[in-house]
C-alpha cells in the first residue's frame, strides 16, 4: 500500500515485470485461487477511489506498441460453466444533474494510419453459436436507443462509412440462407403504435448527384421452384374517423 499525503498526491503503486534485453518480459499475472466445494473462486477488482471535488480517476487497459510487429491483443473472455457463463457488462455511468449527461460507450476498430495504403479494422458483432446438432438457436444480436420518461426516446442510427475520393460504403440488411428444412429469416421495417398523433414514417430514398443520375429504387419477389411465385403487397392505411377518408 502506498504512502498517504495531507497537502500532495498520494503515492504510486507499481508492479511490474522483469525486463530482458534479448528475449521477452516477464509476465504479469493477477488471480484468486480456486473456490472450495461449498464456496466460489475469489473476485479480482480494479478500481479508482472516489472523489467529492473533481473527477475520479479513470481506468487505462492497453497493450504495448510494437515498431516491427503487430500491437497486442486484449481479450476479456468470461468463464465457460456447465449450467450457463457469465455475462460481459459494458456500462458508462450516470449523471446525476438536471444538466448532465450520461456518459457514452464507444467502441471504435483501429485506424490504418499509413498514408500509403492503410486499412481500418473490421468491427463484428455477432450473437453465440447454437452448436447442438439436433437443438439449440443461435444468439441474436438487438440495438436499440435508450427509453426515456418525459422527453423522447434515443434513436438507432446505421450508417456506412465516406470517403473523401471514391464512394461511401454500402449498408446491406440481409438474413442467411435457410438450412435444410426450414425458412430463410424474414425482414420487417415496422414503426411504432402511437396513442395521440401520427405514426411514424418509413420512407426509402436515394441521394441526390450533382454530376450523375439518381439511384434507383428496387423492389422485387424472389423466384422459386415450386409452387406460385411470391406475392407483393402494396396496402394504404385505414382509418375509422368519421367522415375521413
Amino acid at each position: 500500500r502506498a504512502g498517504k499525503s495531507i497537502e500532495g498526491a498520494g503515492g504510486a503503486v507499481l508492479i511490474s515485470s522483469g525486463a530482458s534485453d534479448a528475449l521477452s518480459s516477464g509476465e504479469v499475472i493477477v488471480r484468486s485461487e480456486m473456490g472450495g466445494a461449498l464456496g466460489t473462486s475469489g473476485e479480482v477488482r480494479v478500481e479508482t477511489g472516489a472523489t467529492g471535488f473533481s473527477s475520479s480517476g479513470g481506468i487505462t487497459l492497453g497493450s504495448g506498441t510494437s515498431s516491427d510487429g503487430a500491437g497486442g491483443d486484449m481479450q476479456i473472455i468470461v468463464g465457460a460453466g456447465s449450467k450457463g457463463a457469465g455475462a460481459v457488462v459494458v456500462k458508462a455511468g450516470e449523471a446525476q444533474e438536471a444538466s448532465g449527461v450520461g456518459g457514452g460507450v464507444y467502441v471504435t476498430a483501429g485506424a490504418g494510419s499509413n498514408r500509403v495504403g492503410g486499412r481500418g479494422g473490421d468491427m463484428v458483432l455477432a450473437g453465440g453459436e447454437g452448436e447442438g446438432e439436433s437443438a439449440g438457436d443461435g444468439g441474436g444480436v438487438k440495438m436499440w436507443g435508450g427509453n426515456s420518461m418525459g422527453g423522447q426516446g434515443g434513436g438507432v442510427t446505421l450508417r456506412s462509412g465516406r470517403s473523401h475520393s471514391l464512394g461511401s460504403g454500402a449498408v446491406a440488411l440481409e438474413t442467411a440462407d435457410a438450412g435444410s428444412s426450414g425458412v430463410s429469416g424474414g425482414i420487417s421495417l415496422t414503426t411504432g403504435t402511437s396513442s395521440r398523433g401520427p405514426t411514424g414514417r418509413v420512407v426509402l430514398t436515394t441521394g441526390t448527384s450533382s454530376i450523375g443520375a439518381g439511384g434507383s429504387v428496387e423492389v422485387a419477389v424472389g423466384t422459386g421452384d415450386l409452387g406460385s411465385g411470391g406475392e407483393m403487397s402494396l396496402t394504404s392505411g385505414e382509418t375509422t374517423s368519421l367522415g375521413a377518408s
